[in-house]
């Protein structure tokens, strides 16, 4: 049987490739925020909880990334955006105690 839609393939690649960098770029961005939080978490007990969800974020962005490759997309970047910037200010700013709902209260509930 003939495929009538030879183009469909192509775009149903696409619009997987599309949805796999932005898995990557939200797992990747949650790690960032977790070690950015961590590097400004004074409690020792805390600052470990946050790099251990980070790295758990890291290791699903590295299966994102293999994805990517082996459907022969690009891997992405982060750029450094103002609004990037800006949230890595204000996470900083902010600390764990507001930025609970990122982590599910994990942080919170762990101490």
């Amino acid at each position: 049987m003939k495929n009538e839609n030879p183009s469909g393939g192509a775009k149903d690649r696409r619009q997987t490739v599309d949805v796999v960098k932005r898995n990557w770029r939200a797992e990747g961005e949650t790690a960032r925020v977790y070690r950015d939080l961590a590097a400004h978490e004074k409690d020792e007990k805390r600052r470990g909880i946050l790099l251990r969800m980070a790295e758990a974020e890291e290791r699903h962005a590295q299966r994102w990334e293999k994805k990517l490759v082996d459907l022969g997309g690009p891997i992405p970047t982060f750029p450094n955006t103002v609004g990037r910037r800006f949230k890595r200010w204000l996470n900083r700013a902010l600390g764990t105690e507001i930025d609970g709902r990122k982590t599910g209260g994990a942080i919170s509930r762990s101490t």
